[in-house]
């Protein structure tokens, strides 16, 4: 993109659809996929005619497929073909398992146990791992078109929906790496899992001391045998997942000022973001792959803000850019030192700002659509109006409003000169609801949101 960069095409729904995300683990996408009230639309990034099929469950993500398409949602994955309808379908068992053994004891109790759902989707080749309720994962081979493994919190290999108050449950963050599954227990243990088994390696040292908080974010691979893992409040380790030995160590100082929450760790080329947040802000450094050394002679850089979200942002050959609540602050590579900052527009309330370094400039959007006024405002003027006069056939008219206020939005997408940090242009897309997926790369920029899907040129 460019500075005269403009909308150059648009691709509207009738009704309100939501774009699905990606599933976390897929290579570069090439098409985008919408759900509408009734049908699944995968759209071609580069161009193409859509491929429709009919909507058989909710789904809120999505990956292209060897000869289709795979979708997740929160109670099913369905694996589309060529046909309309899809080849398999997993579903998430609404009725309590089987027994193993006649007369097998088992406890009741007259509160029912929440209902299970998938999460954390990841994508490894043929296989989509996802956790199932909080104290189980679950392994599917979707080629195989199978359940391939379920594994427990406390280490067996089966799926049992109740437990006693306190018991272990698995971390919402993980990462699949190579054959092997690396994840967080609430126990402040951390695992080494075959992917192939469902099995924990205790050759591997599975069984080792880990942060007590849940992980911010995933470890972050560097390569195939090099994994930097948040192991406590100020403290990460770059390891070997194969055998879970320690190649090195880095420890934040100042304990007293820590908040508790692991650091979020991310890597770039030769060298690993790390982002440690503190009582009074977020300390982000960087460090030498090889050894875990600062590369920053002056230290880590200061940013004034509660939390930043490493997943959000980037660099390029000069910068790192990370945005910093509603500011975009553009450290240079080799010192740390900040070369500029630029304010973004508040997002009143929809969530964070991403940041995407381009050949030409740096591209900033919202994490959702921004709505025409903060949410929570719009909900408390409903409210005083209710109780300053509360006839009932006010209520129509009030959720009307409501929902017209929570349904129009927009997506500004920003354009800064990243050696300065001036915006270059606005573009400003209409949305219909908080969804949004976006991609930018060499070659393509789309924003899919509520109502319409626009590509840039």
């Amino acid at each position: 993109m460019t500075a005269d960069a403009a909308v150059a095409r648009t691709l509207r729904f009738d009704s309100v659809a939501a774009p699905l995300r990606w599933l976390s683990g897929m290579g570069p996408p090439s098409r985008l996929f919408v759900a509408t009230a009734d049908e699944l639309v995968a759209v071609p990034l580069t161009g193409g005619e859509p491929v429709r099929r009919p909507l058989g469950d909710h789904f809120t993500h999505a990956a292209d497929a060897a000869d289709g398409f795979v979708v997740a949602g929160p109670l099913a994955v369905a694996v589309y073909a060529r046909g309309p309808a899809p080849e398999w379908v997993f579903r998430v068992p609404a009725t309590p398992p089987l027994p193993e053994t006649p007369g097998e004891f088992r406890m009741y109790s007259d509160l029912a146990p929440p209902p299970a759902e998938l999460s954390s989707f990841r994508l490894a080749g043929d296989w989509l791992v996802a956790r199932l309720g909080e104290r189980h994962l679950i392994a599917l081979d979707l080629k195989g078109r199978r359940v391939a493994w379920v594994l427990g919190a406390n280490g067996e290999p089966a799926f049992r929906p109740t437990a006693f108050p306190g018991a272990a449950e698995f971390g919402a963050e993980f990462l699949v790496t190579g054959r092997l599954l690396l994840v967080q227990l609430s126990t402040g243990r951390r695992w080494l899992v075959s992917l192939d088994t469902g099995r924990p390696l205790p050759a591997a040292r599975a069984d080792r001391p880990t942060a007590a908080a849940p992980w911010a974010a995933p470890p972050a691979e560097l390569d195939a045998d090099s994994v930097v893992v948040s192991d406590g409040a100020g403290l990460v380790r770059l390891l070997d997942p194969e055998t879970g030995g320690v190649r090195w160590m880095h420890e934040a100082g100042r304990d007293a000022s820590l908040t508790g929450e692991p650091p979020q760790t991310r890597g770039t080329d030769s060298a690993v973001l790390v982002a440690v947040r503190r009582n009074h802000g977020v300390e982000l450094d960087r460090l030498d792959a090889t050894d875990g050394l600062s590369l920053w002679s002056s230290g880590p850089a200061f940013l004034d803000v509660n939390r930043v979200s490493l997943a959000h942002a980037d660099a390029d050959g000069e910068h790192v850019y990370v945005t910093a609540g509603n500011t975009l602050v553009a450290l240079a590579l080799k010192t740390g030192e900040a070369a500029w900052e630029a304010e973004l527009p508040d997002a009143r309330g929809a969530g964070g700002w991403v940041v995407r370094a381009g050949r030409e400039c740096v591209v900033a959007y919202p994490e959702f659509a921004v709505p025409r006024e903060p949410v929570a405002e719009m909900v408390g003027r409903a409210a005083r109006s209710v109780r300053a006069n509360p006839e009932l056939w006010r209520l129509p008219a009030l959720a009307a409003g409501l929902y017209d206020a929570w349904v129009a939005r927009t997506v500004p997408v920003l354009l800064f000169d990243p050696e300065t940090g001036r915006q270059l242009a606005r573009i400003d897309v209409p949305a219909a609801g908080p969804h949004l997926t976006a991609w930018f790369d060499r070659d393509t920029a789309v924003v899919a949101t509520g109502d319409r899907i626009a590509w840039f040129k």
